[in-house]
């Protein structure tokens, strides 16, 4: 079954389709191969994504996601992950509003938070639901994305950055992100993730995408 099936017809095989793509992403993107993730993405015809470990300044566009990078830097001190309860929102320069805070739980990852103006264009609020709930929700390769990211970077602890393109029913041509994870310094191996979202370049979306995210977000 192609994994653009509509999930009313067979969820079930929809969703051991993603765990195996899952499964195969998973295993490329940890020896930098970014072709399952690109072959995903082409399915919607939306060019590939792009994913960066430890970036620099440089690697990212000018503005939230910079200041969100030197905020985390600082708070680091002789620790390779800062403590989350070191963070305090009001000095991290960028609004609540373009935040998302991931926790994991087991092999998926929960939205704790999803900022508003995210939510907004997302045309769906997600806090609560998990990464994969997300997947089977959209049927959209992004999710596919978030879950490989952020299961690498709970492995590795470092921060990371990527790039991807906005399904059609949202105002917005991509997401740059900026993924940062912090620990709890009272709850060994507890980890935790923000992440700061910038949309890239805007559009109008057309009415049939607009029933297709009716279709699709609405349900359950």
């Amino acid at each position: 079954m192609e994994l653009g099936e509509a999930i009313h017809e067979n969820p079930g095989a929809y969703a051991r389709a993603y765990d195996a793509a899952f499964a195969r992403a998973r295993a490329a993107l940890a020896a930098d191969d970014i072709a399952p993730l690109a072959d995903w993405f082409a399915r919607d015809s939306a060019p590939p994504p792009r994913v960066i470990w430890r970036p620099t300044p440089a690697d990212l566009p000018e503005g939230a996601l910079r200041v969100a990078l030197a905020y985390w830097q600082g708070l680091c001190g002789a620790a390779a992950i800062p403590d989350w309860r070191s963070l305090h929102a009001e000095d991290l320069g960028v609004e609540m509003v373009n935040l998302v805070v991931v926790d994991p739980v087991g092999g998926d990852f929960r939205f704790a938070l999803y900022g508003s103006a995210i939510a907004q264009s997302a045309q769906h609020d997600y806090r609560g639901e998990t990464v994969r709930e997300m997947a089977m929700r959209t049927r959209t390769p992004a999710p596919l994305l978030y879950h490989v990211v952020y299961s690498l970077a709970r492995e590795r602890g470092i921060p990371v950055t990527t790039w991807s393109a906005a399904p059609v029913w949202q105002p917005i041509v991509a997401w740059h992100r900026l993924v940062l994870p912090f620990t709890f310094a009272q709850e060994p191996g507890r980890m935790r993730f923000l992440a700061v979202l910038r949309p890239d370049g805007e559009r109008t979306v057309p009415d049939d995408a607009k029933r297709v995210a009716r279709l699709r977000l609405d349900k359950g």
